[in-house]
């Protein structure tokens, strides 16, 4: 996935299909739930998913903490 683009209080990432979401949004963690339940050979190593695995059970300024890192 492509780099997460910030503003200043906002954190954007673009979806499997190109359009922007904000981190947090609805939208986006649709995205990574699909890429965690739907992904057999995930680009993303086992810490990474354990990470968005928390930050979806957490409030959405845990989840930006989580991608800004």
């Amino acid at each position: 996935m492509s780099q997460p683009i910030e503003t200043k209080s906002t954190l954007y990432k673009k979806t499997r299909k190109g359009e922007l979401a904000i981190v947090g949004s609805g939208k986006y963690l649709r995205e990574q739930k699909n890429l965690l339940s739907t992904s057999k050979t995930s680009p993303y190593d086992e810490l990474y998913r354990q990470q968005v695995k928390e930050a979806l059970k957490d409030s959405s300024e845990s989840l930006r903490a989580c991608f800004v890192l």
